[in-house]
This record gives C-alpha cells, sequence and structure tokens, in this order.
C-alpha cells in the first residue's frame, strides 16, 4: 500500500522562500554594487546558480527543498541588475 502525501503545502513554502530570496538578495545586491564591480556580483550569482542546479538534483526532503529554493532566489536575484550594470560598465 503505497501512502500519497499532499505536497502542496511544501511545494508553497518552497515557492515563498525563494520569492523572500529573491527580495533580500536584490536588496543585498544592490548594496554590494557600492563594493563589487557589476562583472564579479554577477559571476557570483551565477555560482550560486550552478549550486542551487545541482543542489535540485539530490535534495529528497521538503525542508531541503526549501534551502534549495533560498539558494536559487538569492542567485536569481541580481541577474537583471548585474547584467545591466556590467553591460553600462563596459560601455558608458
Amino acid at each position: 500500500h503505497v501512502v500519497e502525501r499532499d505536497v502542496r503545502g511544501d511545494v508553497a513554502r518552497a515557492t515563498a522562500a525563494m520569492w523572500v530570496a529573491v527580495l533580500v538578495g536584490r536588496v543585498a545586491g544592490s548594496r554590494l554594487m557600492g563594493f563589487l564591480r557589476p562583472g564579479v556580483l554577477l559571476a557570483g550569482s551565477l555560482v550560486l546558480a550552478v549550486v542551487a542546479t545541482v543542489a535540485l538534483t539530490v535534495v529528497s526532503t521538503p525542508s531541503a527543498a526549501v534551502v534549495t529554493g533560498v539558494v536559487a532566489g538569492l542567485a536569481a536575484a541580481n541577474f537583471y541588475a548585474g547584467s545591466v550594470a556590467y553591460l553600462i560598465e563596459a560601455d558608458p
């Protein structure tokens, strides 16, 4: 007998955690732009995105999914702003 589990609450928590991390990461990224060059921030975001992607392939619990969602949110938070800043720095 297979016991089915309703995972909708877990999915909602992971999604909410990711969006909160996007917000926090965006605010932190705007502060870091004062100290780091845009390319460094963008590279860090890309590395974090790779970590999140690899983590997604191995998570097996709801709490690990939430943590992975947070890492993915932090990674994605500065893709757009970092890319624009990088392009402006490259060709003012």
